[in-house]
Formats: C-alpha cells, sequence, structure tokens
C-alpha cells in the first residue's frame, strides 16, 4: 500500500521489530512507519490490549495524516 502512495504503517510487537524493519526493507518500504506494542497480545487481558492501542494511536494517526517528507517519501 505504502508503494502504492496510500499510507499505512506496521504495528508489532517489540520483539519482533528488527524482523519487521527487515521486512519492509525486503519488500522495498524501508521508512514505513511502525508502531510497537511491549508484548504479544493473545495472552493479555482486554484491559492491558485496550492500553497498548492507546499507547500507539498517536503513532497510528500520525502515519496516515502527516505528509511524508524526506528519505522514502511517498508524496
Amino acid at each position: 500500500m505504502e508503494k502504492n502512495g496510500t499510507p499505512a504503517i506496521g504495528i508489532f510487537t517489540e520483539a519482533f521489530e528488527r524482523d519487521a524493519r527487515a521486512s519492509c526493507r525486503a519488500i522495498g518500504v524501508p521508512f514505513l512507519p511502525l508502531a510497537l506494542v511491549p508484548t504479544i497480545l493473545s495472552n493479555e487481558p482486554p484491559d492491558t490490549i485496550r492500553g497498548y492501542g492507546e499507547a500507539i494511536y498517536p503513532k497510528v494517526v500520525e502515519a496516515f495524516t502527516k505528509v511524508p517528507t524526506g528519505p522514502g517519501a511517498t508524496s
């Protein structure tokens, strides 16, 4: 999506940040914004997951609303 000019963001756990960045480079979007949560969500209670979502919310909004600049900008 990002390569086609549609804003996108990857959401990953912190443990997989390195792999996520390598994957982004491999598919040609090395500057794709990433929002990171501390742990895998499957074993977390709903309130904890909600807290993670609230914590990354500003980064997600920025990824969809900020005009890209600098290396990797798609606009």
